[in-house]
């Protein structure tokens, strides 16, 4: 189980670039207490999903907030 703040963004960050639904994308990542927020522009709602996705299968992952705008 991830249990740093830096650790757990560093955990999603690297688990969007080797799903390749997400490959590419730039996403920006933060976490505070198991609460993750997504944001930046993606090029698609698939992508954008897709990355909440991820996101929550993570181990220390409370909750999600997706900021992520499609372009």
């Amino acid at each position: 189980m991830v249990t740093s703040i830096s650790g757990l963004s560093s955990t999603i960050m690297q688990a969007l670039q080797e799903d390749d639904r997400t490959r590419g994308a730039i996403i920006d990542v933060t976490a505070s207490g198991g609460v993750v927020t997504l944001s930046g522009d993606v090029a698609s709602e698939t992508i954008r999903m897709a990355a909440e996705e991820i996101a929550r299968q993570q181990p220390g992952v409370v909750q999600v907030i997706n900021e992520l705008r499609v372009r």
